[in-house]
């Protein structure tokens, strides 16, 4: 099965899939058909490793969103499907490069198609044509054909029919399938510039031998020495600096009274400082450490600086994953303090990452692919987690806890909080309003729908 047959397979299920629809399972098996398909006539050396992570990564980010359709395991299951289809027809292409093969391609897209004999080469070699038309296109217009001589004479038949061929509307079907070609079209006819492929050969995780003998100065009129003295003075200067403020940070989380009112908005003011401050820390790094002459003998003790930066910026983030664990403990769960714990987790991942880079003397670049694969990875694992129930388990076993109206904004959370709360005359008028909504859900069809809601009970 050629490019051009898995596109018009694809255009053909795309159609069948959302004509009349809404987006809810019917992208999951969109996203199926289009994993399936891409495998077809695969390669058998491509089927390592990677292509099994982004094939079970595919997978979790389908069933995520046919059971949940949010925004979370959206995403997830459009990475997975790029990334997949991308990796098949580019193996050896990086993480850092796979953003510049997708506004390349985006862009392109109204110059490429008419490239005919580009991407549809394997018709100049296969009388191809000949075989749609044997098999799909005359077949296709005689059963049209006989399907309107047939009603003319049977009402039954006439009846049975009419609501599938006889009120289709054109327009949205051409509307779908302009669609459908431009999402295949720009998976399967990915377009890489020979420029793009030089510069993934020169993104490497090693330095080259050149580039290992070669110093790169970050201002003209720095040379090495003055260089490695520029980031031993600042390594120095932002240790002692980070220090002091560890110990500020440290005594305001722990030992200082705010007021009750701010004291929220204090808590993540400062979280959200020790992230940035984690963010630029990394940066700096890879600013001082960018080329392999950086990591000889002469920058030994910038090595060892760096070390203490990168130890201290850790025990910063202890300090903020403590208290925000405090703070929970005290006022309960919410999506903005998980958030907190999953930036501060993927904080301490770049940074072991970061020493990784410096300890086996990395380039710049195998720090931004790992980290782009650690983001990539942590949004498929997140799509399938419930944290609306999670949120509302903990919170309700929390004795302090008396926000029912945030718990009533959550989604994904209907059963836990019927199961507690349906004796409950207060919570009438809400669980009222979820049984309309959940109704509404219901109505929808199959297609268009979410399982989350049809596993609901009657009640709701």
């Amino acid at each position: 099965m050629n490019k051009l047959s898995k596109l018009l397979a694809g255009i053909l299920i795309f159609v069948i899939l959302f004509y009349n629809r809404e987006p809810g399972i019917n992208l999951s098996l969109f996203a199926l058909s289009i994993w399936a398909l891409s495998i077809i006539k695969n390669p058998e050396k491509t089927r390592g490793k990677m292509y099994w992570l982004l094939s079970i990564s595919c997978w979790i980010s389908i069933l995520s969103f046919a059971w949940y359709g949010d925004v979370l395991s959206l995403f997830a299951v459009l990475f997975s499907i790029i990334f997949f289809v991308m990796y098949l027809q580019f193996p050896k292409l990086r993480l850092a490069t796979y953003p510049l093969v997708g506004i390349i391609n985006f862009f392109t897209f109204p110059f490429r198609i008419f490239f005919i004999n580009h991407w549809l080469k394997g018709l100049n070699r296969k009388p191809q044509w000949k075989k749609w038309i044997a098999t799909a296109i005359i077949p296709v217009i005689f059963l049209i054909l006989f399907l309107f001589v047939y009603s003319t004479g049977s009402d039954l038949f006439r009846k049975f029919f009419k609501n599938i061929f006889f009120e289709i509307d054109p327009f949205q079907i051409f509307i779908l399938a302009i669609l459908g070609f431009f999402i295949l079209f720009n998976l399967w006819f990915m377009w890489v510039p020979k420029l793009l492929i030089k510069l993934n050969n020169e993104l490497g995780d090693e330095f080259s031998e050149t580039g290992s003998k070669s110093f790169i100065p970050s201002f003209s009129f720095f040379d090495k020495n003055l260089e490695l003295r520029s980031g031993k003075i600042t390594f120095i200067l932002l240790n002692l600096l980070l220090l002091i403020f560890i110990i500020t940070y440290n005594y305001e989380q722990f030992f200082s009274a705010g007021e009750l009112g701010k004291l929220s908005d204090e808590i993540h003011q400062r979280i959200a400082t020790v992230i940035g401050a984690i963010v630029l820390a990394i940066g700096m790094v890879l600013f001082y450490f960018k080329s392999k002459i950086n990591f000889h003998s002469e920058g030994r003790l910038l090595k060892k600086l760096s070390l203490a930066w990168i130890i201290l910026n850790s025990l910063l983030l202890v300090s903020a994953f403590i208290k925000n664990g405090e703070y929970i403990l005290n006022y309960g769960l919410t999506f903005k303090r998980i958030s907190v714990f999953i930036f501060l987790i993927l904080c301490q991942i770049g940074l072991l990452l970061t020493w990784y880079k410096i300890s086996r003397q990395k380039t710049n670049i195998f720090l931004i692919n790992k980290m782009g694969w650690v983001f990539f990875f942590s949004l498929v694992i997140c799509s399938p987690v419930n944290f609306s129930w999670i949120v509302t388990k903990c919170n309700l076993n929390h004795p302090k806890y008396n926000d029912p109206a945030y718990l009533q904004s959550l989604d994904y959370n209907k059963k836990i909080l019927y199961d507690t709360f349906r004796n409950n005359p207060e919570w009438i008028n809400y669980f009222s309003e979820q049984k309309t909504k959940t109704d509404f859900e219901r109505k929808r069809g199959f297609l268009s729908s979410r399982l989350y809601y049809r596993f609901l009970p009657d009640d709701l």
